[in-house]
């Protein structure tokens, strides 16, 4: 893991020029704080392409995910819809370098908003068209939620952990 040099002053000195001296480097841990990765290698590749298949199936079928959502969200039609955008739009953002580690912090967050979502359907069931209708399996995909937040940041270089200590 790479470490970021940090300038840290003594706090019991008294700041000014005169003072220069009490300056160290510290090293701090640089976790949170990677570099995205320039190449396109499967931890980018994967995420994108299923990104880009579930925002292109909340375009083309969005009747399917209508009633995935809580009755509280404003415009059910336009939230499917701009759902499906942000998927694809995400999907383009990791497969940018340039926007890579911006779309994982984006797709962390959006993975955060739809969590409700997924709380009502374990809670209420769900039928939809070509869904599974059995209610145990809605409750089976909320683990998963943190794990979906985590792959965004992997794809999006925030973190390497586990591959990289």
């Amino acid at each position: 893991m790479r470490t970021l040099p940090v300038v840290m002053r003594d706090p019991c000195r008294k700041a000014g020029p005169q003072f220069r001296s009490g300056v160290k480097d510290v090293e701090i841990d640089a976790f949170i704080f990677e570099r995205p990765p320039q190449a396109l290698d499967e931890d980018v590749v994967q995420p994108a392409v299923a990104l880009l298949l579930a925002g292109t199936d909340h375009l083309r079928n969005p009747g399917r995910y209508l009633p995935m959502l809580p009755g509280f969200v404003p415009w059910p039609s336009g939230t499917v819809a701009f759902t499906g955008l942000c998927e694809i739009a995400g999907a383009i953002g990791l497969l940018l370098p340039q926007t890579r580690m911006l779309a994982g912090w984006a797709l962390a967050l959006y993975f955060v908003c739809v969590f409700p979502a997924n709380v009502r359907n374990a809670l209420q069931g769900l039928e939809a068209a070509h869904l599974p209708s059995a209610q145990w399996y809605y409750w089976f995909r909320l683990p998963f939620q943190p794990l979906a937040i985590w792959w965004a940041w992997l794809a999006g270089g925030a973190i390497r952990w586990p591959f990289q200590a």
